[in-house]
């Protein structure tokens, strides 16, 4: 019913002369100026949150000094062989190829071999909880003293 009403609309959208649609298209010049000055260079509203309220979706705006958690041990391993299984084998094209070639290979490994990209992982965790333990310490230079 939806599209009905959205062809319906069209067609009376269509019928309507430049003089009766200038309103609604000023209109939309002016939201359309008014969003890029409140979300600026970012795409985001300044104090608005990224994660969108229906879904749960947080695939907005990410800040490119956020902390990211430490990888698997899998991806450890994608991350080293994408490269080379890519050049030894041009007929994986597309990256959904190439993600199945990396998942049988990876599940071809003993687990001694799986072992090296876990100390990969352990050793990335260590790095990741100094960093969390050190941006947890850091109080962006904000006075807690109350002012007299």
């Amino acid at each position: 019913k939806l599209g009905e009403v959205a062809k319906i609309l069209g067609a009376q959208w269509r019928a309507m002369g430049e003089t009766e649609q200038a309103p609604y298209i000023l209109g939309h010049k002016a939201d359309q100026l008014r969003y890029a000055e409140e979300t600026g260079p970012s795409g985001t509203a300044a104090g608005r949150s990224t994660k969108s309220a229906t879904t749960g979706d947080k695939s907005g705006d990410k800040s490119t000094g956020a902390l990211k958690r430490p990888t698997t041990a899998f991806f450890a391993f994608c991350r080293e062989q994408r490269p080379l299984a890519k050049a030894a084998s041009p007929e994986l094209r597309t990256a959904p190829q190439l993600s199945k070639a990396l998942g049988e290979m990876w599940r071809g490994l003993s687990e001694e071999e799986k072992g090296a990209y876990l100390e990969i992982v352990a050793a990335e965790k260590v790095q990741y909880e100094k960093a969390v333990e050190a941006s947890s310490n850091h109080t962006d230079d904000f006075d807690f003293r109350v002012k007299e």
